[in-house]
């Protein structure tokens, strides 16, 4: 959890925000604003990404408020949590360390004919034979808890020798020491036996326990094979080389003084179970440590050593960062250790699931899945004990043995076991073990002569060890091997915990961050911890410092100190030209409207709280609010409390769908078709005479042939069910009806005027009860007085309306093509996560129509109900943004002086320019997992417009040449049809990558994106050819230039105020009373001194290679200085609580600063340049008064893939998924690819929508570009709303 808890990105580490992890089945929504209007909605709590920015802001991207210490300053001093590490070099000694690669490999002792074991020439050593199957570790995958045992006893083995050498390791496939521990004349490597556990340590960690003993002990063969020396000067031997040695000597360091471990490569180190109650300062933490039965908290340091260059200088770094987690006990310390059984047979429960009757098989089905969920989630331990026969028993005593002693021999014990699937049985847990109908097997019973029978679990405990399982009933868990446990003889182990995310849980863990590590203090409190670990803790005499030393190593105990820039903060424009006022990254929308607002044409409501009246009020207010804020929303009048007519009160009652049973699915589906269908009766059919009696026309859009829509009156037509009449405006389709052979257009006639009135110029103001007539002239709206309607023919000849009754619609369409309701809006009585994420689901999914949660509670307990109704609006206003209105709240423009008077964000703004938002969720589990890729596309300069797709494949790190093309050409086209004209460049912000695949990102995904971009070009102009014969369509001189960004949300990386009183503080309370919280301002960049440095990159072309006519060089190019090129960190959210976070920008190419394309006005995309700019978009997330963690094109579409994720399962459940075949991957990605026990690929599939998928082609594939979701505009159009805003 250290990147969930205050080393990460989720709890306390990144400001305190609050988010639940993703990638499961469900998880809460994100909040992000004040209002906590629930329209966030994160697909799990596996472990997922969350950019959280502060407290102050609510639980989620967006960061707090906070007060300055004075005025902005354009500089400060910031202090960090990384340590230099030095070289202690001495006069005239050559030094280095010697390299290792290790091979592990399973073994069996070797046996004379007698079966007695053989031993080396030495006769101490033991001959060992490599089993047969699954004999070598794949350690280039990462250390496990197995390889670090069986290589600590190689290291113990080395210590032994003369010369006392210390073997670093980390449990992967490198090995380092100070001298060469391979004798000369002996070769090149060097082979060691081992004998050690495998599901343990050799000693147990609770002494009063025995467990241990009764595990038997494996061989292993260990080969070490030199490789060469490794020299502390990174100009000899290479950067990347003495990092990674250097890492694993710290990494072997920690974990030699009794650092814990937990999993595959550690990277978080927990301090010893005994030095917690020192370590752990929080009051909430320290209870629960004392009182909690079956876990505890854990904290430690999440440690890495890091490379970085400035100009020609080059330093390694130490960064260390706090991390809690929590971790479920092996045995409960309040009962004498006793261990802690999974079934609890006195509250009746396993896994703290109540279950009921321990004597009946669980039959329903929610308890099912909900044990299920928590044995995922837990190591396990058997222990059994079967009774010792008579002559056992006289064998024994007859040796000497007591009858405990003779009764420990009849234990079995296995540890560290998790449940697997069978696959067989294609299933983990069988729910009951004596039901030979659900699992029975052929069992051998030796006793009875070989007598072979079909048994259950329950009668081979029986036959086998005499052994009556107490509750034969419960439920079988698979461990792997073939072997099904009953229940009662499972046991926890200890393990890091999962899910540790209760309301108990966080509220601990804010607790410890804001009130020992918070702002300023965080870095104190890493320095101390850090010096606790490095110091204090030791085993045989050694502490890490020490060892440390024996490498030639020294840490420097005092953090390092940089200068840092403040970004000007870009100027946010409302309507009238109105400026917010910015402070720290946060805004306000009082007295504001939208700079361009969106029309509200229709609307369901649909109240499941049972409670029409907040269900009213919200309504009510949220349509004052935004209507203030621009937005055109139908006003209703409808009869009041006391049956009166009330002008501009809209009661509603009409609209409102209601339901209190709302628990499941179908209840919930039924209610949302309930209210769309009430929407579609007032504003469409116009059931009520809304329209009708007043003589107007509803108002909204209707599908056209070009994959539009086009603005709309609707007709009703009582006789044709399902079909509608609609006018279309004047310059696009003139006739509205059809009287005899003549075509003709219905009019307005006023009495003010003999002029006839476009039905689009004649509008019913609800609230005034008054008719209105647009002028042209005055661009204005006036009062005028309904006389009659006409149509007007060609001829200029008026028919009366009331003359001509058997008058046709012109144009007649399916209901369907029409948009109503624009959204829907449902107000929920909770937080449940389970109600809010079926109701997203039935929205998007069944009806495509976006919708926006409000919490009915929140709302009701809200100071200020308009500020609540305010960001609601915002979200609204996003969402119904598309291609027609082009929607947003507010524009941008440039906050340095070179902007000044221009909308847009810098360098994006001054021509065509696409930036592109790239983020993956992948699902947990190494059975049938998958990945759902999200992309989001900017339309417009200002970056707030948003195209979006999503994409659903087997799981995948890197997406694939044919996937990403597919989706870059889709919002390659997109933006031509939103600008009329293809972007001249792209600027490409991509999420969830490590820093270990930038070279696979260079060759795979932006070659993914140049083939996107001139498929799309081709499809657009028509024939566009390959630049030269070795082109293939898509390379450097065929595509826009690229700048292509990876942002590495996951760092290690606090930054804060040296002093105090130059960053921003905010007065917290704690329980210690109050204190200020200092934290840098928002737009606090980094960008020397601590940035990695990137070797292996070729970040720019070389200009020399460029000869094309579309491009040219820039002739002073934007070149990046220092060792990290064009990368950055960046704070761009003001934090509240906890500590500010910055983003990692690690900046993979950028063509930009280099190629310039032939149009005027485009200047080099410098480092400043694409510092200025990406603070400047983290302003332009649509749904939040706050500057965002990260860009909203990354922030959008990590939303969209984690909210597709969510709903993947019920698409299948549903049988709404097809799959097809994904292509062959290239020969040097395989490596990388999922396989099978066998060691083979396993099958890849592309997953698509079968009411959405295109066709499939002559192999029966489906095109790539199929969405999950369907069109969110009520006409379909090419561009879908922010349905993830």
């Amino acid at each position: 959890m250290s990147d969930r808890y205050g080393g990460g990105d989720r709890y306390g580490g990144g400001g305190g925000g609050y988010r639940r992890d993703n990638n499961s089945d469900r998880g809460p929504p994100e909040r992000n604003d004040r209002s906590r209007s629930r329209d966030h909605y994160e697909s799990g709590r596996g472990g997922g990404r969350g950019y959280s920015g502060g407290r102050g802001g609510g639980r989620g991207y967006g960061g707090g408020r906070g007060r300055g210490g004075g005025p902005r300053p354009t500089s400060m001093m910031v202090k960090t949590n990384y340590y230099k590490m030095d070289f202690c070099q001495r006069m005239g000694v050559e030094y280095c360390w010697h390299h290792y690669t290790v091979e592990i490999k399973n073994a069996i002792r070797k046996k004379d004919e007698n079966r007695k074991p053989l031993f080396e020439d030495d006769g101490t050593t033991p001959k060992l034979d490599e089993r047969p199957r699954n004999a070598t570790f794949d350690l280039d995958k990462g250390s496990t808890p197995l390889s670090i045992r069986i290589i600590a006893k190689v290291s113990k083995q080395v210590r032994e020798e003369p010369g006392g050498n210390i073997l670093m390791y980390d449990g992967s496939a490198a090995a380092y020491c100070v001298r060469d521990i391979i004798p000369q004349g002996a070769g090149t490597s060097r082979t060691f036996s081992v004998k050690t556990k495998r599901d343990c340590e050799d000693g147990d960690p609770y002494p009063e326990h025995e467990d241990a003993d009764r595990m038997t002990g494996s061989w292993f063969q260990v080969k070490l094979e030199r490789v060469g020396k490794v020299y502390p000067d990174a100009a000899t031997t290479g950067q990347e080389a003495v990092r990674q040695a250097m890492d694993i000597i710290l990494r072997s360091a920690m974990i030699k003084v009794g650092m814990q471990v937990f999993g595959k490569s550690p990277k978080v180190f927990y301090f010893p179970t005994e030095q917690q109650p020192r370590v752990i300062q929080s009051n909430k933490l320290a209870r629960m440590l004392s009182n909690e039965k079956n876990y505890m908290p854990i904290l430690g340091l999440m440690q890495a050593v890091k490379f970085c260059r400035e100009g020609n200088n080059f330093s390694f770094y130490l960064t260390s960062n706090t991390a809690i987690d929590f971790a479920n006990r092996e045995y409960d310390h309040r009962r004498n250790n006793v261990s802690i059984p999974l079934l609890n047979s006195t509250d009746r429960t396993i896994c703290g699931i109540r279950v009921g009757d321990l004597n009946r098989p669980i039959v329903d089905l929610r308890t099912q899945k909900d044990i299920e969920n928590e044995l995922k989630k837990l190591m396990i331990k058997v222990k059994y004990q079967y009774p010792p026969s008579p002559e056992f028993v006289t064998k024994h005593k007859s040796l000497g043995k007591t009858e405990k002693e003779i009764n420990r021999y009849c234990d079995v014990v296995r540890t560290n076991k998790r449940m697997k699937e069978d696959t067989v049985k294609h299933c983990s847990v069988i729910w009951s073990a004596c039901d030979p109908r659900l699992h029975s097997f052929e069992f051998e019973d030796r006793k009875n002569g070989g007598e072979k029978k079909m048994v259950t679990v329950a009668e081979y405990f029986w036959i086998r060890y005499r052994i009556k399982l107490k509750y034969p009933h419960m439920p079988l868990v698979f461990l792997g091997n073939k072997e099904w446990f009953p229940i009662e003889f499972l046991f926890q182990s200890f393990s890091k915990m999962r899910d540790a995310n209760s309301k108990a849980q966080v509220s601990a863990v804010l607790e410890f961050y804001n009130e020992f590590s918070a702002g300023s203090e965080s870095i104190q409190n890493v320095t101390t911890l850090t010096q606790k670990a490095m110091t204090e803790l030791g085993q045989s005499g050694l502490t890490v410092e020490n060892i440390l030393q024996m490498y030639n190593l020294r840490v420097s105990r005092e953090p390092v100190e940089v200068e840092a820039r403040v970004l000007p903060e870009p100027t946010l424009k409302f309507a009238g030209g109105r400026a917010a006022g910015v402070k720290n990254g946060s805004w306000n929308l009082a007295s504001k409207q939208f700079f361009k607002p969106a029309d509200i044409y229709s609307f369901a409501v649909v109240d499941l709280t049972g409670r029409d009246e907040t269900c009213k009020l919200f309504m009510k207010k949220f349509l004052q609010v935004a209507s203030s804020h621009g937005m055109k929303v139908p006003s209703l009048s409808v009869a009041s409390k006391h049956g009166k007519k009330v002008p501009g009160d809209p009661d509603l009652s009409c609209l409102i769908a209601s339901s209190r049973e709302n628990s499941v699915a179908e209840d919930i589906k039924k209610t949302i078709t309930k209210g769309i269908e009430n929407a579609m009766d007032v504003f469409l059919l116009d059931t009520t005479g809304r329209y009708t009696n007043h003589n107007v026309w509803f108002r909204t859009e209707v599908k056209n042939p070009n994959r539009g829509f086009s603005n709309c009156l609707v007709m009703t037509l009582p006789t044709e069910p399902g079909l509608v009449g609609v006018i279309l405006e004047f310059d696009e389709i003139v006739p509205t009806h059809t009287v005899g052979d003549k075509s003709v257009r219905i009019m307005v006639k006023v009495k003010e005027t003999d002029i006839f009135i476009d039905p689009f110029e004649f509008r019913y103001d609800f609230e005034r009860r008054i008719h209105e007539a647009y002028n042209p002239e005055s661009k204005s709206w006036q009062k005028v007085t309904f006389e009659k309607k006409v149509y007007l023919s060609q001829d200029g000849n008026p028919i009366d309306v009331r003359d001509a009754p058997n008058a046709q619609p012109f144009h007649v369409v399916s209901d369907a093509d029409v948009n109503c309701p624009s959204i829907i809006f449902i107000v929920l009585p909770d937080d449940t996560t389970e109600r809010y994420g079926l109701a997203k689901l039935i929205c998007h999914f069944d009806h495509g129509i976006p919708c926006q949660m409000i919490v009915g509670n929140n709302f009701t307990s809200q100071r200020s109900p308009d500020q609540y109704c305010s960001n609601v609006a915002i979200k609204a206003n996003a969402k119904l943004s598309n291609v027609g209105n082009k929607a947003k709240a507010w524009t941008t423009s440039p906050g340095d002086l070179r902007g000044v008077g221009r909308e847009g964000i810098t360098w994006v703004n001054e021509i065509n320019t696409m930036v592109l938002g790239i983020s993956m969720s992948n699902s947990i589990g190494a059975h049938d997992s998958y990945s759902v890729i999200g992309v989001s596309a900017t339309l417009d300069e200002s970056c707030m417009n948003f195209a979006q797709s999503v994409y659903a494949c087997t799981r995948t790190e890197i997406i694939d040449n044919d996937t990403l093309a597919g989706l870059t050409k889709t919002m390659m086209l997109q933006y031509y049809e939103y600008n009329g004209t293809l972007p001249l460049r792209l600027l490409v912000y991509r999420d969830g990558v490590s820093e270990g695949s930038f070279t696979r990102l260079q060759a795979l995904e932006i070659q993914g994106i140049r083939k996107g971009c001139h498929e799309a070009k081709d499809e657009v102009v028509g024939s566009a050819k390959p630049c030269s014969d070795s082109c293939m369509g898509g390379c450097l001189l065929c595509c826009p230039p690229i700048t292509f960004v990876a942002c590495l949300t996951r760092n290690n990386v606090k930054i804060v105020p040296s002093n105090g009183q130059e960053g921003v503080s905010r007065r917290v309370r704690t329980n210690r009373g109050q204190k200020e919280v200092y934290n840098v301002h928002s737009g606090t960049c980094v960008d020397s001194c601590i940035i990695d440095s990137i070797s292996n990159l070729e970040v720019t072309p070389d200009c020399s290679r460029i000869k094309k006519e579309n491009y040219v060089c820039y002739s002073e190019p934007g070149g990046g200085t220092g060792g990290g090129g064009y990368d950055f960190l960046l704070t761009s959210h003001g934090a509240g609580l906890g500590t500010s976070k910055p983003v990692h920008y690690r900046i993979i190419l950028n063509e930009n600063a280099v190629l310039q394309p032939a149009v005027g006005g485009a200047t080099p995309l410098t480092r400043k340049a694409l510092e200025q700019a990406t603070y400047e978009m983290s302003f332009q997330y649509s749904t939040a008064t706050k500057a965002v963690r990260i860009v909203p094109a990354v922030y959008y579409s990590d939303r969209l893939a984690n909210m597709a994720m969510a709903s993947f399962n019920y698409l299948r459940r549903n049988g709404h998924v097809e799959e097809a075949d994904l292509a062959p991957v290239m020969s040097s990605e395989e490596v990388h690819l999922p396989r099978d026990r066998d060691g083979n690929i396993k099958p890849r599939f592309v997953y698509a929508r079968r009411d959405l998928s295109g066709k499939k082609d002559k192999d029966g594939k489906l095109p790539l570009t199929t969405n999950l979701l369907p069109n969110f505009t009520g006409a379909g159009s090419a561009f879908s709303t922010h349905i993830s805003a």
